[in-house]
């Protein structure tokens, strides 16, 4: 759903958040990841409830981003 860097503090690089029915297949998507793969970091997984509208994060940003 998305994706991005985070500000480093605490350690905490960056973020995946998934639109899967339960963790563990988000864990097999974040296994794929080279800095996963290559022990660079650790992922934490955790369920996250929000708004049904993040689902149309990235059409809306692909119609208003600058081009």
């Amino acid at each position: 759903m998305l994706a991005g860097p985070l500000d480093g503090k605490e350690g905490r690089r960056g973020i995946f958040v998934f639109a899967t029915p339960e963790i563990e297949e988000a864990r097999e998507l974040v296994a794929t990841d080279p800095v996963i793969v290559q022990r660079e970091m650790v992922a934490e997984y955790h369920k996250l409830y929000g708004s049904a509208a993040m689902m149309m994060i990235n059409d809306v940003h692909n119609r208003i981003q600058k081009k």
